[in-house]
């Protein structure tokens, strides 16, 4: 009994240096789990769209990260977390890029577009004036098609330049292929080539 007596306070002071360096071991692994969360929730905001691939594949490491912080396997936080963080950091960058070629690719379409719809819209919309005013339509000629697709065309190009006056790039162009598989409809149905058209305005 003395002899517990006397080891009594180191045995308590064993103990509490071990739960200490425990709790040590616990904070740095949380720490290093909230960098890495951090570090895939920042990439996340654009890879999901340009690269949802790679993204997956990181949020699957993110999830074992979870698991072995669960299961108080703090030494593969530390060691699996790092990797994470910089493959995170490596995708975001990875992702911008992508995204500002995608952007510039909007822009360049776009830039097309407007160029050749415009004039396309009015040489319909005189072609159409002109067949009303003829005593005999031409052979497969579809006046009333081409009136109602021409019209379609007209509105859905102007939702395309709201969009695009709005910062909704991809809308705006969205709105504006619609607009222009509508007019090369309504040319086709007065017989007018649409490409030849477009190739004019150039």
């Amino acid at each position: 009994m003395k002899l517990f007596a006397r080891l009594a306070p180191y045995m308590l002071l064993a103990t509490l240096v071990f739960v200490a360096a425990c709790s040590n071991q616990r904070d740095i692994a949380e720490r290093s789990l909230n960098s890495a969360e951090n570090a895939v929730t920042a990439a996340a905001a654009d890879a999901h769209k340009y690269l949802p691939d790679q993204l997956a594949l990181l949020e699957r490491r993110l999830s074992d990260l979870n698991g072995s912080f669960e299961l108080r396997d703090y030494a593969a936080v530390r060691r699996d977390a790092p990797p994470v963080v910089a493959d995170a950091k490596r995708l975001a960058h990875d992702a911008a890029e992508r995204k500002q070629q995608a952007a510039k690719a909007l822009d360049a379409h776009w830039s097309d577009i407007a160029s050749s719809l415009p004039d396309l819209l009015d040489r319909i919309e005189l072609r159409i004036d002109a067949l009303n005013k003829t005593s005999h339509v031409p052979k497969g000629v579809e006046l009333a098609a081409a009136r109602s697709a021409v019209n379609e065309a007209n509105a859905i190009w102007q939702k395309a330049q709201i969009a695009f006056a709005t910062g909704q790039m991809d809308e705006a162009v969205s709105e504006a292929d619609q607009g222009s598989a509508k007019a090369e409809a309504a040319a086709t149905a007065i017989d007018l080539n649409p490409r030849a058209v477009a190739s004019a305005t150039r």
